[in-house]
């Protein structure tokens, strides 16, 4: 039986390995999460020839050591599926960096196509690079490209072709200075795993990791070697620790990523500043970075709401059409409406939210692709120590944007449980890409042409209210010594064209797979409990409604608006189909513009941006905390927050509306 090759790609952030990916995969390719975390998988399939292999975009990562969620999924995947081929991406307009994960691979003893990307931008920058020489140093093939203009992509899949059909054997040496004290410990411990056949496998990047003090190569080194000769390997281990510990094998394989990159790289001089260094004296500017920052995010709302609102307009109007025929033609009132309201209204309730979805999404990325999205990371650094918070929580921040499931598991990179507590609790108060695109499609149709300047505004809000939020958890939880944040920040660059359009067309479709079937399937509870059991003029969400709706008559909610903040809970894109279905509405954007009043719209919008997180951002919380009271405080401080500055908005705003 044919069996597929698996490819590995492996690079460092932003070293250009998802464009890389997007350009040999194309559109044959599939989005998901790695089994028991939510670190986005990436898989497809690269054509070589009359045959087909497995390419799989394993997270961006500096290193091997799992001090990250996304260095544990990599390291377990190069460990445990055993590639046939990996490709390292390097960044060639910043080698040395690059090539540390690039000599750790080579401890893996796999079979390693190294391609340097960016060649264009290396031009630019005056840099040259050897990779005949660079190709000797490290025994494996270099290739040399560029994602954004596709140079050297054609050559990469002749080479991939090339050593999968040799199948070239991997040498037992590994090429880099062997006279060095923490080699001569690698080689010895090598030996003695040798012996194990659990072991010898990966003998070499095993003995590397034992020199970390890798705590779960440790365990496995243990378990293979028994008690005694495990001692032996941990006298040796030790005995190659300075005053630095762990970290002088660190410093050694920077050592080596620095002399290769020495040998095989020559820097020109520049006669002028650079691009990238005349943006950041603007964007990372003390008076201008928060402007932009602000001005950024609000062209996406405004672009988002005048594009995505032409296209739902046209798609409004093919399912009101639909509607009407079904209608005419289906005298059995039931199925009419099941059809009408319940299947047709969950479908477009599901479609509406497309357009707005790819919009969003294909904007973010740009932000992402041209590195001004890690220059909002820096330029955040100082305000959030203000409120009481490390640099380095405004990353889970920032993912917070598209999801607060990821965003909450990577506060575990954070260095003090009192910093990941406090960003923990931070994190569901930041606008999701779920949230945000439910609001610029109500919000489009309760403001109108104003929509972009109310919904912004309730963008601010929720942004105020994590910071005031941080501040008062701050005040709570107790305070532990935390570092600086230190990052690299890339070079600027003009973003691929293909790879925005397939990163949204991704996301769309990762929408429709993971929140599109739960919103049809709320959307046909919610009719048949409209339905039943005395008719369409009660039923059970009517029981419901009068007997929640009290509670919110304070601030304007009709029993629509009631129950979809309920149903809200378990995804908050059902909301739309709530009101659709309750609203009885083949459009519903056409009901709330007739209904809802700017007041009753703001208010309910503001509520639903502050007010408890989804069920699945619930239980990752617990998991991450191990803490129902944690849970249920924050559950509770945000219903009472987002119900009291709802209210004290509403009675603001009644004085000028």
């Amino acid at each position: 039986m044919f069996s597929m090759h698996n490819i590995a790609i492996v690079g460092q952030p932003n070293s250009g390995k998802s464009t890389i990916f997007n350009l040999l995969t194309g559109m044959n390719q599939t989005v998901g999460n790695w089994p028991g975390v939510t670190v986005e998988k990436k898989e497809g399939r690269v054509k070589l020839g009359d045959a087909d292999a497995k390419l799989t975009d394993l997270p961006g990562v500096y290193g091997l050591t799992p001090l990250t969620m996304d260095e544990k999924v990599t390291r377990n995947y190069l460990l445990n599926e055993n590639p046939d081929l990996i490709i390292n991406v390097l960044d060639g307009s910043a080698m040395e960096r690059s090539l540390y994960l690039s000599v750790q691979l080579l401890f893996l003893k796999m079979p390693v196509i190294f391609f340097i990307n960016m060649s264009d931008i290396a031009e630019k920058k005056n840099i040259s690079i050897d990779t005949k020489r660079l190709g000797e140093l490290l025994g494996e093939r270099v290739l040399f490209g560029s994602g954004k203009t596709e140079k050297g992509i054609k050559e990469l899949k002749s080479e991939i072709s090339e050593m999968l059909e040799s199948k070239k054997s991997v040498s037992d040496n590994i090429n880099i200075e062997q006279e060095n004290t923490v080699f001569r410990k690698i080689n010895t411990i090598a030996q003695i795993l040798d012996s194990n056949e659990n072991l010898k496998r990966f003998k070499y990047f095993y003995s590397l990791k034992l020199l970390e003090k890798d705590e779960e190569i440790e365990n496995i080194a243990k378990k293979g070697l028994g008690r005694k000769t495990y001692a032996e390997v941990k006298e040796i281990a030790e005995s190659t620790e300075t005053s630095k510990g762990s970290f002088s094998t660190a410093d050694w394989l920077y050592s080596i990523s620095r002399g290769i990159s020495g040998e095989v790289v020559t820097k020109g001089r520049l006669s002028h500043i650079s691009l990238t260094e005349e943006l950041d004296n603007i964007f990372l500017s003390r008076y201008f970075s928060l402007p932009i920052f602000f001005l950024a995010f609000f062209m996406i709302f405004f672009i988002t709401f005048n594009f995505g609102g032409v296209i739902n307009n046209l798609i409004e109007l093919l399912l009101h059409s639909i509607s009407l025929f079904v209608s005419r033609n289906i005298s059995i009132k039931f199925i009419s409406d099941f059809l009408t309201i319940g299947v047709i209204g969950g479908v477009g309730s599901v479609v509406s939210l497309i357009p707005y979805i790819f919009i969003m999404f294909f904007l973010l990325q740009i932000l992402e692709d041209t590195g001004y999205m890690a220059r909002i990371v820096f330029v955040m650094d100082r305000y959030m120590h203000k409120i009481g918070l490390h640099g380095k929580s405004f990353i889970p921040v920032v993912l917070g944007f598209g999801c607060s499931v990821p965003a909450v598991m990577a506060a575990r990179t954070l260095e003090t449980r009192s910093d990941r507590l406090k960003t923990i609790l931070l994190i569901p108060f930041i606008p999701c890409s779920a949230r945000l695109t439910v609001i610029i499609l109500l919000g489009g149709a309760v403001f109108g042409a104003s929509a972009p300047i109310f919904t912004f505004t309730l963008f601010l809000i929720s942004i105020l209210m994590a910071v005031v939020s941080g501040l008062i958890f701050s005040r709570f939880l107790s305070k532990e010594k935390s570092e600086g944040l230190i990052m690299d920040l890339p070079d600027y660059k003009t973003p691929n064209i293909k790879h925005l359009l397939l990163n949204s067309y991704f996301k769309v479709e990762d929408f429709l797979k993971r929140a599109g079937t739960l919103i049809f399937i709320i959307s046909i509870i919610i009719f048949f409990a409209s339905y039943f059991p005395i008719g369409n003029k009660g039923g059970l969400i009517d029981y419901m409604g009068h007997f929640i709706s009290p509670l919110f008559k304070p601030l304007g909610f009709d029993i629509g608006m009631t129950v979809s903040l309920i149903t809200g809970f378990f995804a908050k894109e059902s909301v739309v189909s709530t009101l659709s279905v309750l609203y009885n509405s083949d459009s519903l954007t056409g009901y709330i513009s007739n209904h809802w009043s700017v007041l009753d719209g703001f208010t309910y919008l503001l509520f639903m941006m502050i007010y408890i997180p989804c069920i699945a951002t619930a239980v990752v919380i617990k998991q991450e905390t191990k803490s129902w009271k944690f849970l249920l405080g924050l559950v509770t401080y945000s219903v009472i927050l987002a119900y009291g500055i709802s209210f004290l908005s509403r009675s603001l705003l009644s004085l000028f509306l």
